[in-house]
């Protein structure tokens, strides 16, 4: 096996954490998006408030799509597939998880993921 067993509790244990950690931050977000909204009713700040939001939104968006990749890191854990690339089924490198725990792509094919999806 390419992980030990204590690897493997570590990696989840991380998991667990950060995806509580998102969904506070994913909650605080909401929150505060919506405050802001409810507190800004003046149209006149209607632009500073649609760029606001954007930017909310763009937040929100990122947090989730972490969320995603940590959620579906813990599948692959569970599956018995972790650090295996999703894509060719090839071990990814260590180093490339030390630095992105969540990785689903050994480099070569995260590179052809981006050049699909720039």
């Amino acid at each position: 096996p390419m992980f030990k067993e204590t690897d493997l509790q570590e990696f989840h244990a991380r998991f667990i954490q950060e995806r509580a950690g998102l969904l506070q931050a994913i909650q605080r977000e909401q929150a505060r998006l919506q405050a802001y909204t409810e507190e800004n009713p003046d149209p006149l700040d209607l632009a500073d408030r649609s760029r606001y939001q954007e930017i909310s939104l763009n937040r929100l968006e990122n947090l989730q799509k972490w969320l995603a990749e940590i959620e579906a890191a813990l599948q692959r854990l569970r599956d018995g597939k972790y650090g295996i690339c999703v894509r060719c089924g090839k071990p990814i490198n260590p180093e490339r998880l030390a630095a992105i725990p969540a990785a689903a792509y050994c480099i070569r094919c995260q590179a052809h993921q981006e050049s699909l999806y720039p």
